[in-house]
């Protein structure tokens, strides 16, 4: 049986999208969700999103002696924060601002928000009050993606002070792992007094709350929007929005803009449409052009996918070296590692019906952004600036 023949030890996965209200920049769509699969129950799950928007996180191992820097599941191609990781299973996130920029002092009278975004959310007092961004987006995570999703499964974090001095320390640590041109653009925000501790989730801890000693995979997936929107206020000239989905107009972007070479093989549509075959032929697709959306990590290191733009396609050197990686792991024999592995991921995500609440949330925007645009200048009681008549 699958569970006898293809695992050992624990398996945990990742599914994130990213999307932003308005000009107020945090997820209106959960980011990321885990499952758990052990050998004893294959398909034992937990639901856990992670609530950070496009952000670059660095991940650090703590010791008691020194700093020692690794990569983590939660990198991003942005550069807005670290995020620091200790063994016991926590990461802190650090603030970074542009090295040329200014980044204004933390107020606790003055709002963060616009006089608009002020309008949007006067009904939620400690969201419109909220001094920085950090702080609003915790605020959203807690008062509006968790109603949606349980509190069980989203993790806001929680906000810890720190003084200047500390700040200094991890600046001067982690540079010495960053690459020279990272280190240009940005650099750790020395004004800011606190830094938020998370969950690492890509370990997971037993009971106890103590991290076991038995492997653990962890695989991180960008899903996108699983549907492709029907709403009547797509304008004629946009219809192509009605046959094509998100992710694919991206992607022809990119090509058109050199920021990729080739299209991604991933339809989102098949990952969530329900069905085991088109799920299997999704995770096989995101495997063989992973781009920024496919990652897998053992025991919080990262042993397929890249940081940053991430791969564009798994060549024969990438592939052999994680095959090799999941020896002792992936009970198969030399060659079929991977597709075993592939087969697994596949199994749980269609087992674990995870992303048919993903699906459920995505679906509250059924107005797609050409009418979204109209509701807020209703609501801020100004002319739509941007489309003035709706079609």
């Amino acid at each position: 049986m699958l569970k006898n023949e293809v695992t050992k030890g624990r398996l945990a996965f990742h599914l994130s999208h990213k999307a932003s209200l308005f000009s107020f920049s945090t997820p209106l769509i959960p980011h990321h969700i885990l499952l758990s699969v052990t050998q004893r129950n294959l398909l034992s799950s937990s639901f856990n999103l992670d609530h950070s928007p496009r952000f670059f996180r660095i991940y650090l191992t703590v010791h008691t002696s020194r700093l020692r820097f690794r990569n983590h599941p939660h990198s991003a191609a942005t550069t807005d924060n670290f995020f620091l990781n200790f063994r016991l299973g926590k990461v802190m996130r650090i603030t970074k601002k542009a090295r040329n920029g200014s980044s204004p002092k933390c107020d606790s009278n003055q709002s963060v928000l616009t006089e608009e975004e002020r309008l949007l959310w006067r009904n939620v007092e400690e969201l419109v009050t909220s001094p920085t961004k950090e702080i609003a987006e915790q605020i959203y995570t807690q008062l509006v993606m968790s109603p949606l999703l349980g509190s069980k499964h989203v993790d806001a974090g929680i906000r810890v002070p720190v003084t200047r001095d500390f700040l200094e320390c991890v600046e001067k640590n982690v540079n010495k792992q960053r690459p020279a041109w990272r280190i240009d653009v940005s650099v750790v925000n020395l004004e800011r007094d606190f830094v938020i501790i998370m969950s690492d989730h890509s370990l997971f801890p037993g009971v106890s709350g103590v991290l076991k000693d038995e492997p653990c995979i962890s695989v991180e997936i960008k899903p996108k929007c699983g549907f492709i929107p029907s709403s009547e206020f797509i304008a004629e000239r946009n219809s192509v929005k009605r046959s094509a989905t998100r992710f694919q107009m991206h992607q022809v972007l990119k090509l058109r803009e050199q920021e990729i070479s080739e299209l991604s093989e991933y339809d989102p549509l098949d990952l969530f449409s329900g069905s085991k075959e088109r799920i299997h032929k999704a995770i096989k697709d995101l495997y063989t052009t992973p781009q920024n959306n496919f990652r897998v990590f053992l025991n919080g290191s990262l042993i397929f996918g890249g940081l940053g733009g991430g791969i564009k396609r798994t060549n024969a050197v990438a592939g052999k070296a994680f095959e090799d990686a999941l020896e002792g792991i992936i009970l198969a024999e030399n060659g079929l590692r991977t597709t075993s592995f592939i087969q697994l991921v596949a199994e749980a995500v269609y087992c674990s019906r995870v992303l048919d609440g993903l699906l459920e949330v995505q679906r509250l925007d059924n107005f797609d952004i050409e009418g979204a645009i109209h509701a807020y200048y209703n609501i801020v009681c100004q002319p739509c600036a941007v489309m003035p008549t709706v079609g």
